[in-house]
């Protein structure tokens, strides 16, 4: 069983509650792998890591990486969190190793608590700033709890990537069946005041009654 919480590319979550329904509701001894990419950019209270359920003996394994938070996505690091059992299953399928470098940078960045409290808080300001402004434009945009979101456009987003290439603004590619929605990255303020000013002049406002949905 595979889940993503929370989950790319909606951004949504999967409350506590429902986790534990989930857990509680598979056979006996069914490996459970939770993608926790996001976990630490969410601020939703209905939210909670499943770690415990690790500790507590089920058969979870928690992924996790530094790509996120962290912002060490070229040094490809993550980790996982799973009982001695699991991980010793899992070990033979291992596709290979870091280097030291990439070892003392993920050390680094666990380490560094102040910065990673300093990206969180400004990219849900940033999130929440630019989600505003598009649905005050007319475009809903889905509820996220991560460091992207997704906004309805109304068309097929293939041609629109291009649209915004020719900008020099990078979207999101297709996220099938959601193709008449847009992935977009948190960025610096200056990237996302520079997204927001290309979406405006490739969308045209649109009034409360003609908004995509």
């Amino acid at each position: 069983m595979y889940l993503c919480n929370p989950n790319n590319p909606t951004g949504l979550i999967v409350t506590k509650d429902e986790v534990k329904q989930l857990l509680d509701g598979l056979p006996s001894g069914m490996p459970v792998l939770i993608d926790e990419a996001y976990h630490h950019f969410v601020d939703d209270p209905n939210y909670a890591t499943s770690v415990p359920y690790v500790i507590e003996g089920r058969p979870v394994i928690i992924a996790r990486t530094f790509s996120k938070i962290a912002a060490l996505a070229g040094m490809r690091l993550g980790y996982a969190v799973a009982s001695t059992e699991n991980i010793q299953k899992m070990r033979p399928y291992s596709m290979g190793s870091i280097n030291a470098l990439v070892k003392w940078g993920g050390v680094a960045s666990l380490k560094d608590t102040a910065s990673q409290i300093d990206v969180k808080r400004k990219t849900i300001e940033l999130r929440k700033k630019t989600a505003s402004e598009l649905e005050a434009h007319g475009y809903s945009v889905i509820p996220s709890e991560t460091n992207f979101f997704m906004v309805s456009i109304g068309r097929e987003i293939q041609p629109v990537i291009e649209e915004f290439r020719q900008k020099k603004v990078m979207v999101g590619r297709p996220f099938p069946p959601m193709t008449t929605h847009m992935r977009v990255s948190v960025g610096t303020a200056e990237e996302m005041d520079r997204f927001m000013k290309a979406f405006k002049e490739i969308f045209p406002a649109k009034t409360r009654t003609t908004a995509a949905i």
